[in-house]
C-alpha cells in the first residue's frame, strides 16, 4: 500500500506486538543495528562475536518478524 495509508496502522502495531515477543538478545541486537545506527562489524566487535554471526542473527530475526507480522496482519 501507499506509505502512510489506513494499513500502516495496522502493520505498525503488528510489528510492536511481534516485537515484544522477541527474546531480548534480538531485541538488542535490533535496537543496536537500527536505534543506534551500528554496522554489523561494530556489534560484533562489542557482542565479542564474528560480523557473520551478527548478519545471521539479523538475517534470522528479521525473517521471523516478516512470518510474525504477516501471521499476525491475517488473524
Amino acid at each position: 500500500g501507499d506509505p502512510g495509508g489506513p494499513g500502516d496502522s495496522d502493520r505498525l502495531d503488528a510489528l510492536r506486538r511481534c516485537l515484544a515477543k522477541l527474546g531480548a538478545p534480538a531485541r538488542e541486537l535490533l535496537l543496536m543495528r537500527y536505534r543506534d545506527g551500528l554496522t554489523a562489524a561494530a556489534i560484533a566487535a562489542r557482542l565479542a562475536r564474528s560480523a557473520d554471526a551478527v548478519y545471521q542473527t539479523l538475517s534470522r530475526t528479521h525473517r521471523a518478524l516478516r512470518g510474525c507480522v504477516e501471521r499476525d496482519e491475517q488473524s
